[in-house]
């Protein structure tokens, strides 16, 4: 879990959650920490995130500190696309492991059931 403070000129400031789509690069947001004091646990998506919010987040570090310094504009567009991209292929080796390992358990089922 990180906290993240957003800044005037941050990527994320005056968006939604849903137009973040944060989940899509591995970051879920916990609870926003407005400006003024008032805690938002479990945000929803139509929640706009202003400056001087704090994020409570959950996901990678580096991802997360990748998100601190995402600015506004084209190369904070670029670099959320990358950051989607680069999720999409973790998960994609995640399930390749998901599946090794269940192929390994029944084999070695099928190996215990031959030998009963």
């Amino acid at each position: 879990m990180s906290e993240l403070v957003v800044e005037p000129s941050d990527w994320l400031a005056k968006k939604t959650l849903i137009e973040l789509k944060l989940p899509q690069e591995g970051v879920l947001v916990l609870a926003i920490r407005r400006a003024e004091g008032a805690y938002i646990g479990a945000p929803k998506g139509d929640m706009e995130i202003g400056a001087g919010d704090t994020l409570i987040l959950y996901g990678p570090v580096e991802r997360i500190d990748e998100l601190d310094q995402r600015r506004r504009g084209r190369k904070g567009e670029v670099a959320r696309q990358k950051a989607v991209e680069e999720h999409a292929e973790e998960m994609e080796e995640l399930e390749l492991i998901d599946d090794e390992i269940e192929q390994q358990r029944k084999t070695r089922q099928e190996e215990e059931e031959t030998a009963s």
